[in-house]
């Protein structure tokens, strides 16, 4: 790892701790962990679930695929799950982040767009940034 990258990383995860005090349990976490898991997490992690929250929210998009680049992207690995059943867990989008990726979903004029971590790391930085208080 670069001293670039895991700089980004302590502030990040710096980040979490202070946002982490008023963090709520997001329902969409219980398809990865238990109620149990998530009530110590929020007890005694909750720089973790604050994580969890923000990665289901800003670690992926789903796109529209333009008309014109459909012939283009027909490429792409598929994503047999239909995008309005996608979550962030349903696939293990952590081998992905580090350079990002692209799926199409099978049968859907929609593509998932995976972030690459740096991204996201700094898209967090931002959004902490802007939310200080």
């Amino acid at each position: 790892m670069t001293l670039r990258y895991l700089t980004l990383l302590s502030i990040f995860f710096t980040g979490l701790n202070v946002m982490a005090q008023s963090t709520s349990i997001d329902p969409r976490l219980k398809v990865r962990f238990s109620q149990e898991q998530l009530s110590d997490m929020q007890a005694n992690a909750p720089s973790r679930l604050a994580f969890w929250t923000y990665y289901l929210d800003h670690s992926y998009s789903i796109v529209d695929i333009p008309s014109e680049k459909a012939e283009a992207l027909t490429s792409l690995e598929v994503m047999e799950i239909p995008s309005s059943q996608f979550n962030g867990f349903s696939i293990l989008l952590d081998e992905h982040q580090k350079h990002g990726a692209t799926f199409r979903f099978k049968g859907e004029d929609k593509m998932l767009v995976i972030k690459p971590m740096e991204q996201f790391i700094n898209e967090f930085n931002a959004y902490y940034q802007s939310n200080k208080k």
